[in-house]
């Protein structure tokens, strides 16, 4: 690229590159912030950083296989997707330092900062609207805090939002690639596959393209999202005679909807413990069917009951505050004196953001009375509904939240601000 290539492409991604250094900047500075205050270890301190994602990338060096076992032997890893253990591992295998990851991570975040400002632009035709949500993306405090822990949230994150981009500037086989990818990093993605699916029949629908044509470009993506996560199922069937893609999902739901129906109604069922699984062994494929048959006939028998149970997890966790756990337990560990003297503060603080987020929620209603983005709004409000249904409806705390929603603050923050636009010019 010439000088003059160079300076062009600077002063027509402006914006971008200003949104970019801010993003990379503050997350580099909490990046070095967690290397003086805890060392190497601050990047594993959560157990699911160190127990499922380091513990996966580091058994792929030593032992040359994903799996979570802390010793021999050495299964198969099926509760998690394996694309994060597999960046994890080969930076590991460049002798890159955890802090290093992390700022690796911190492109990622930063690219999804600029992709936000382009989705507002694209909604909202409003480089403010982009730009105010691009900030909130960039500075939103779970956000900085999931961005600096070897977990897996934060190239999900970027992986979904770069699927819907490319879905809203029409390049659908891109996005179900991309889909792909993400759900190879988060086995959720394949649940929010048929909402992109459906969009995609719908905008073709829109342009006038015809049934055959709609069809094909559709037909054609879902075959590109099928030839990338195939693989994955192949391997789970050679490892564990199963064509399912994760172990997790009766695991998760005996471990927690189903404890509290079971508690809350009175039933007596084996606790966990009781089906032979020790340590992480727990997590294998060859649990699954224990968990699914204990809880399954009990859930067919009662099935007002356990869906009023959680229904009532997934609404709770709409509302519970995310950043109780980065307050309460994160800032207390780390500056005690600190936030003994300022408590009060930092209950102030806390309240703020719990409110925060219920206005981002009630905005982003609002943002439905804009016809002109009400196709996107529906779309967001499916990928909304089915990650409350599923991830709230398994743990609905308020940090958990936080980091099973983050793929969606693009569209979170650019539908807020379009519905206050709404009302600023429906009421000014």
């Amino acid at each position: 690229m010439t000088t003059n290539g160079f300076a062009s492409f600077v002063q027509r991604h402006k914006i971008e590159l200003i949104i970019f250094s801010i993003a990379f900047l503050v997350r580099a500075l909490y990046a070095v912030l967690i290397q003086a205050l805890s060392g190497s270890h601050g990047f594993i301190s959560h157990a699911d950083a160190y127990f499922f994602y380091y513990r996966s990338a580091l058994n792929l060096l030593e032992h040359h296989v994903l799996s979570i076992a802390e010793m021999a032997p050495y299964y198969p890893d099926a509760y998690h997707t394996p694309l994060y253990a597999l960046f994890v591992a080969g930076l590991l295998a460049l002798k890159m330092p955890f802090v290093g990851i992390v700022l690796v991570q911190s492109v990622f975040s930063s690219l999804m900062a600029i992709l936000t400002y382009r989705i507002g632009r694209i909604l909202s035709r409003s480089r403010w609207i982009g730009l105010a949500a691009a900030l909130f993306v960039a500075f939103e405090p779970m956000s900085l805090y999931w961005n600096g822990l070897l977990m897996s949230d934060v190239l999900f994150g970027f992986l979904l939002t770069t699927s819907y981009y490319f879905l809203m500037t029409d390049r659908y086989r891109m996005s179900a690639a991309v889909l792909g990818l993400a759900a190879l990093t988060r086995p959720i993605a394949l649940y929010l596959a048929p909402v992109f699916f459906l969009a995609m029949l719908y905008g073709d629908f829109r342009r006038g393209r015809s049934i055959g044509e709609n069809s094909t470009r559709t037909l054609a993506s879902f075959a590109i999202l099928v030839m990338v996560v195939s693989p994955w199922f192949v391997h789970n069937k050679s490892t564990a005679d199963t064509w399912a893609f994760t172990s997790a999902g009766w695991y998760e739901i005996y471990v927690a909807p189903f404890q509290e129906f079971t508690k809350r109604y009175g039933y007596e069922v084996p606790n966990v413990e009781t089906l032979g699984a020790s340590d992480f062994s727990r997590f294998n494929f060859s649990y699954s069917s224990h968990y699914r048959d204990v809880a399954l006939p009990l859930i067919i028998q009662h099935p007002l009951q356990y869906g009023f149970t959680h229904l009532s997890r997934s609404a709770r966790s709409v509302v519970t505050n995310r950043y109780d756990y980065l307050m309460n337990v994160v800032i207390k560990s780390q500056f005690p004196s600190l936030y003994e003297r300022f408590s009060n503060v930092f209950s102030l603080l806390l309240a703020a953001g719990w409110l925060f987020w219920i206005v981002v929620y009630l905005l982003c209603a609002v943002a439905f009375l804009r016809q002109e983005t009400r196709r996107w709004w529906f779309f967001f409000a499916g990928l909304f509904l089915i990650n409350i249904l599923l991830s709230g409806g398994i743990n609905p705390g308020g940090a958990e939240m936080s980091r099973y929603l983050l793929g969606l603050h693009a569209l979170f923050f650019v539908f807020a601000l379009i519905g206050a636009q709404w009302l600023w010019r429906r009421f000014r």
